[in-house]
C-alpha cells in the first residue's frame, strides 16, 4: 500500500523546532494516488529535512488501480486495516500511525496513537462520485469507523473542519485544523519561456485546471470562449477526462479552447507563469491549492465564491458566484481591463501565498504527534 515510515530526529536548530526521542517511530501513510494533493501533503510530511524515512511496503501494495476501486479490492483494504495492520504496527514498535487519506486507520491498536487527516468529503456531497447508495454507505462507514478510532484528526480547512463536526459532532473534542502549503520560492524564482509551454497555444491566454471533473466547473469557464472569442485571448483547460465524462465536440473542435490534457511539473509551470489570468471556478475543496500556487507565480486570479475557497484566498482574489456566467464575465472584465485592481491582486496574492507554507503545516502536524507521544495513556 505504499507506506512510508520515518523517525523524528533530534534538532537544536531553533527553539520553536520540536526535540523529540529518536526511538518514536512514526509511519507516514502515502497510499493516495500520485499527483493528488493528498499524496503531495503526505509527501511533504516525509521530505522534510528533520525527518528521516525508509521505503515500507506491505502485502497488497498493488491493490492501487485507476479509477474507482473493485469492490473485492474494497473488503480486502477493509480486513487490511482492521486486522492486519494494527498487529504490523505493533511489530514494526511504531509509536504513531499517521493515515492521511480521510479513512484508513485500523479500528484497534496495540498502544499505537492513529492520527487521521480529514481532507474533505466530497464523495457525502457530490453523486457523481458516490453514483449509487451503496458506495456512500461504504464511504459514511469507513469515515466514521475511523474518526471514532482516531486519537486526533486534523482537517486541512475551517471549512473542511466545520463539514465534519456537523457530520460527527463528536470528533469536536480531538481536532485541529492544519493548513496545507504552497512552495512559494519554487513557483516565483524557477524560470520557464515559451518552449516549456505545451504545443498549440498561439496567443495571449487565460488558465483554468479541472477537466470534465463535475466540481471542477469548469464548463461554465469554456461556454464563455464558445459564444464568442474573448478578447482574443485563448482558454487553457489542464486535466483530462474524468471518469468517462467526455468533452464535447465543439469543446474540442474549438480554436479559443487548448486542451493539453494532464501536463508535466515543468509544463505547469510554465503555464501559470505566463497566463494572463487564472480562473478557478470549482464549487467544491477541501482546500484548493491551484489557486495559491498561481498567486505565488505573480498570476492573478478569480475564484468561485464556493467552498473554502473565501477562507483560504480571502482578498487576494476576485470573486464571482460559481453558476453565473455574468458574474464570472464581470470579474474577467474587472482583472483584464483594471490596471491598478489588477496589480493590487497580484501584490495580495504573492503576500496570501507565503501564509501558507509547509514548515508550518509541519511544525503544527509534529505538535499534535509531540502532544500524543508524551501522553501515551492518552
Amino acid at each position: 500500500m505504499g507506506l512510508h515510515s520515518f523517525q523524528l530526529m533530534n534538532t537544536n536548530r531553533s527553539a520553536d523546532r520540536l526535540i523529540m526521542d529518536r526511538t518514536n517511530k512514526i509511519l507516514i501513510d502515502l497510499r493516495a494516488k500520485p499527483k493528488t494533493g493528498i499524496h503531495r501533503y503526505a509527501s511533504c510530511l516525509l521530505n522534510q529535512q528533520d525527518f528521516y524515512s525508509a521505503p515500507y511496503q506491505d502485502s497488497f501494495s498493488n491493490y492501487r488501480t485507476p479509477g474507482r476501486i473493485s469492490p473485492l479490492s474494497a473488503i480486502q483494504r477493509f480486513l487490511y486495516e482492521c486486522i492486519f495492520l494494527p498487529f504490523l504496527l505493533k511489530k514494526q514498535k511504531i509509536a504513531l500511525f499517521h493515515c492521511t487519506k480521510n479513512f484508513g486507520l485500523p479500528l484497534f491498536s496495540f498502544g499505537t496513537k492513529r492520527v487521521l487527516t480529514v481532507q474533505d468529503l466530497i464523495p457525502l456531497h457530490l453523486p457523481e462520485y458516490a453514483p449509487n447508495r451503496l458506495i456512500r454507505i461504504y464511504y459514511y462507514w469507513n469515515i466514521l469507523l475511523s474518526c471514532a478510532a482516531a486519537d486526533h484528526i486534523l482537517c486541512i480547512s475551517q471549512f473542511t473542519a466545520n463539514e465534519l463536526t456537523r457530520l460527527f459532532p463528536f470528533v469536536r473534542k480531538k481536532l485541529t485544523i492544519t493548513y496545507l502549503g504552497v512552495d512559494s520560492e519554487y513557483f516565483a524564482q524557477s524560470p520557464t519561456d515559451e518552449k516549456d509551454l505545451p504545443p498549440g497555444l498561439k496567443r495571449k491566454y487565460i488558465l483554468t485546471i479541472g477537466g470534465t471533473e463535475p466540481r471542477k466547473n469548469t464548463k461554465i469557464v469554456m461556454d464563455l470562449f464558445l459564444q464568442h472569442p474573448f478578447e482574443g485571448y485563448q482558454l487553457v483547460v489542464i486535466g483530462s477526462e474524468w471518469n468517462g465524462r467526455q468533452f464535447t465536440p465543439t469543446e474540442k473542435s474549438s480554436p479559443w479552447i487548448l486542451r493539453p490534457g494532464k501536463v508535466t511539473e515543468k509544463q505547469l509551470l510554465a503555464l501559470y507563469q505566463h497566463a494572463s489570468l487564472f480562473i478557478f471556478p470549482s464549487v467544491y475543496e477541501g482546500f484548493g491549492l491551484p489557486p495559491l500556487e498561481a498567486m505565488a507565480c505573480g498570476v492573478p486570479v478569480a475564484a468561485a465564491k464556493a467552498s473554502c475557497l473565501p477562507e483560504i484566498l480571502g482578498d487576494a482574489a476576485e470573486w464571482f458566484e460559481p453558476h453565473s456566467q455574468d458574474s464570472l464575465i464581470s470579474a474577467v472584465h474587472q482583472i483584464l481591463h483594471n490596471h491598478d485592481h489588477r496589480n493590487n491582486l497580484i501584490q495580495k496574492g504573492y503576500r496570501k501565498a507565503k501564509t501558507y507554507t509547509w514548515e508550518k503545516t509541519v511544525r503544527e502536524t509534529l505538535n499534535v504527534y509531540h502532544i500524543l507521544l508524551k501522553n501515551p495513556s492518552g
